[in-house]
């Protein structure tokens, strides 16, 4: 709903892909930011995985990639003050530059973040609160946090009923800005992986602030329904993984394969 696909996967050196909403079955949840998708070793099994999910008989290995398409790079933060590791940015920059290479236009532009996520997180804390309440029976079992995220959402819901992700005004400037792009590319994460337990015990708040700060570069995508995917293309010197996110609009799961194949086989990330 915000990056469960595409942040462990950075974090774990494989390929992650969040289809567009609808391709691949599944229920709306959490007012449309759910989505489904593969994770793979590389990107020819994640094109296969995502075309069976799709309903597809078989097997098709991504499409090449055309050589004068319009690709966007961004590592500026949509969210105002956070800030995005020096590592992290230099992959992107490799990549963008390895891309041009290849033949594609490539430029700086950064897409129309909103400058404050209020529709993602009403349409989080809403699939929060609806869990929440069909989960559990008994409500105060749930962890502090959980509960006070709920707490939050039941207060919101008297100013009027939640509505789908897509429609927010923010999610349709996303989707529009690329009617100049074929894709963008982002940092997958803003910095390492952070130690387990790192926001154990803290309130909803900071951990939403803390989370925000690491994994900021994923959940708008849900909030305008793109199809997104995370390719790792380097390392930092202890060995962990570095990836760039490939964002293309709803419905072009080919182009962004097509892109996530070109990537892994001008970089470094693929795993032998």
């Amino acid at each position: 709903s915000g990056g469960s696909i595409r942040v462990p996967a950075a974090c774990c050196g494989v390929v992650g892909v969040k289809a567009t909403p609808g391709v691949v079955p599944w229920p709306v949840h959490w007012y449309g930011l759910s989505s489904a998708g593969p994770f793979a070793r590389d990107v020819e099994d994640a094109a296969l995985m995502l075309r069976v999910l799709r309903g597809g008989t078989r097997a098709a290995p991504p499409a090449a990639a055309d050589s004068d398409l319009r690709i966007a790079v961004s590592t500026r933060h949509p969210f105002p003050g956070a800030r995005v590791d020096a590592t992290v940015a230099s992959a992107v920059q490799r990549t963008a530059h390895r891309l041009a290479g290849a033949g594609h236009h490539v430029a700086h532009a950064d897409p129309p973040y909103p400058q404050v996520p209020a529709p993602f997180l009403r349409c989080y804390l809403g699939g929060i609160a609806d869990d929440d309440d069909a989960l559990f029976v008994d409500a105060a079992r749930a962890e502090p946090r959980t509960r006070a995220m709920a707490a939050w959402e039941r207060a919101i819901r008297r100013l009027g009923p939640g509505r789908r992700a897509q429609t927010y005004p923010a999610a349709r400037r996303l989707r529009r800005w690329f009617d100049l792009w074929d894709v963008v590319i982002t940092p997958a994460l803003a910095y390492a992986p952070p130690l387990i337990g790192r926001w154990q015990n803290e309130g909803w708040l900071s951990t939403a602030i803390g989370v925000s700060r690491w994994i900021g570069f994923s959940p708008l995508w849900n909030l305008a329904g793109c199809p997104a995917a995370t390719v790792p293309v380097g390392s930092y010197r202890d060995g962990m993984p570095v990836a760039v996110q490939i964002v293309a609009a709803p419905g072009r799961e080919r182009l962004l394969m097509a892109v996530a194949a070109q990537i892994e086989a001008l970089s470094e990330g693929r795993l032998p």
